[in-house]
């Protein structure tokens, strides 16, 4: 499911968002880890939400050493534009961790507190990880000498994870630390476009 074309066809964010959120459950829990299927859909999608043309698959994203085929002609012209979809973007990446939060509360009702399950926040944050490290390889692209094109867009969808994070850590900051130094990262990654 590709939450840009939904998006661009005019549903709305929170439609787009929970149907996101559930086909991710549905398909992480199935696996028990986080779909990589689902996760290399997304980074395409914000990939090409800021105007980047490349395909990520799963295997990519699984492999010990993530190799990217980077559209290198594209990224030599490339231009951000920011437009009223890419704003529908921003505010699905807030709306996405959101919804996460209300599955986690959901989900508490149905587990114990022995049980060792991934959470709609764990593979909320496992995502972000793939996400994290497709971005960076991006801003790393030596020999392009562009890479102050990408510092905008990249700090756009690193600024709203983290309006989004920030709201996961107020409400679960004693119980996932791992909230703290993830709203540290998205905050300096988004600093330099901003």
């Amino acid at each position: 499911m590709s939450f840009l074309v939904s998006l661009k066809s005019g549903v709305t964010v929170e439609n787009v968002a929970r149907d996101f959120m559930q086909n991710l459950l549905e398909k992480s829990q199935a696996a028990e880890q986080l779909s990589l299927e689902i996760a290399s859909d997304f980074i395409t999608d914000c990939l090409s939400a800021i105007g980047i043309t490349c395909n990520i698959i799963a295997d990519q994203l699984e492999a010990d050493e993530k190799i990217f085929a980077w559209p290198y002609q594209q990224l030599s012209v490339y231009t951000f534009h920011c437009n009223e979809d890419f704003k529908r973007i921003e505010r699905f990446l807030v709306v996405i961790c959101l919804m996460a939060a209300d599955q986690f509360e959901l989900q508490l009702q149905n587990i114990n507190s022995e049980d060792e399950i991934e959470t709609p926040i764990d593979y909320i944050m496992q995502l972000l990880a793939h996400w994290c490290c497709v971005y960076k390889q991006l801003e790393r692209l030596d020999g392009m000498k562009k890479t102050k094109r990408f510092e905008e867009p990249l700090a756009r969808i690193n600024f709203h994870f983290l309006l989004g994070f920030h709201e996961l850590r107020k409400i679960y900051r004693s119980t996932c630390a791992l909230l703290d130094k993830i709203c540290d990262r998205l905050y300096v990654a988004a600093l330099p476009g901003l």
